[in-house]
């Protein structure tokens, strides 16, 4: 199994205020922890798809905090106008490498709920199940990241327009199936100053409730 990963990251933050991806998160950037996780999770290739400085304001910070982390980042102009856009962007950069990718990992870059043992959970499946799409969910319901098979991820290009993945995981619904992540943030996502704060307050809590267990 040879996974990449996509990240779309060209969105303009407009409820935030600011660049989301840039927020910090554990120490990190967003886009940068997103990153190692996906990288300590089993995927050594990664692709942000951002845009340039003039079209997106931290475009090129959240490709500096990315190839730091070890990704590559790909530079739209125009930008992408919306999530599928930049996704497409990716596959297509990954369809003219000389190695196209086995399976495709996409996550949106504003989920700080992803974690590296999850994304490893989601390859092993992928292993298990290669011609299946693979979703991290919780109680049922779906989340973030998505795992598609390599012939499955190009059908994206052949979709109507202003149609998201969502089509596909509906066309191939008897080829579906959910990791259980245990952990309703594999959901959250942040796109509010209030989603921010709510995040560093439950964060804070896990983190305190940890320390107070292994006092005893």
């Amino acid at each position: 199994m040879t996974p990449a990963a996509i990240i779309p990251a060209c969105g303009l933050s407009q409820r935030m205020g600011r660049p989301k991806l840039l927020l910090a998160c554990e120490g990190r950037t967003l886009i940068r922890r997103l990153v190692e996780a996906i990288r300590l999770g089993g995927v050594d290739r990664v692709l942000v798809v951002t845009a340039t400085e003039t079209e997106l304001p931290g475009a090129d910070q959240i490709a500096s905090e990315a190839q730091a982390a070890g990704a590559a980042a790909l530079r739209l102009r125009p930008r992408a106008a919306d999530m599928r856009g930049s996704i497409a962007a990716g596959l297509a950069e990954l369809a003219n490498s000389l190695n196209p990718p086995s399976h495709v990992l996409i996550t949106p870059g504003d989920c700080p709920g992803l974690s590296s043992p999850l994304i490893s959970r989601l390859l092993l499946e992928g292993q298990r199940a290669p011609e299946s799409l693979i979703v991290a969910a919780h109680r049922g319901r779906r989340g973030h990241p998505l795992l598609l098979p390599w012939s499955i991820a190009r059908q994206v290009d052949g979709l109507p327009p202003n149609v998201g993945l969502n089509a596909l995981l509906g066309q191939y619904a008897d080829r579906l199936r959910l990791v259980e992540a245990g952990d309703a943030a594999v959901l959250a996502d942040l796109n509010t100053p209030s989603q921010y704060e709510a995040w560093l307050r439950n964060r804070q809590a896990s983190v305190d409730l940890s320390a107070l267990k292994s006092d005893r």
